[in-house]
């Protein structure tokens, strides 16, 4: 069996190393990948296919919305999650457009688990 892969897209280190050890426990047979931004994440994608996603709404560059809307041509068969503290409905309705969960951060234990259940429904 093809080990699954798990690509976090955040520009904070901070949180791309909590989710990526949070993640780590919970799938300790998963790759995990990740990307300080839409556009590296874009290339990264180029020469990889992953299994799921999580991308943080605020970023410089391409924003997790914008990088989303890029899901039809760059990663159709990927899983994701855009992870937020600005949870006000246009931003819920807008992720659930993309096909994409909405899970509010900050990023915790919960944050994880929810992550986590999400990815394996």
């Amino acid at each position: 069996m093809t080990a699954k892969k798990y690509l976090i897209i955040d520009d904070s280190r901070m949180a791309r190393m909590i989710l990526r050890k949070g993640m780590e426990t919970l799938q300790p047979d998963w790759i995990i990948l990740d990307a300080a931004s839409g556009d590296l994440a874009l290339d990264l994608l180029a020469d990889e296919v992953v299994d799921y996603i999580s991308v943080d709404y605020n970023m410089p560059g391409i924003c997790g919305l914008e990088f989303l809307a890029k899901k039809p041509s760059c990663f159709p068969n990927a899983r994701c999650a855009m992870l937020s503290a600005n949870v006000q409905p246009e931003a819920l309705a807008r992720a659930q457009e993309h096909d994409a969960n909405f899970i509010k951060k900050p990023i915790t234990a919960l944050t994880i688990e929810q992550l986590n259940n999400y990815f394996n429904e």
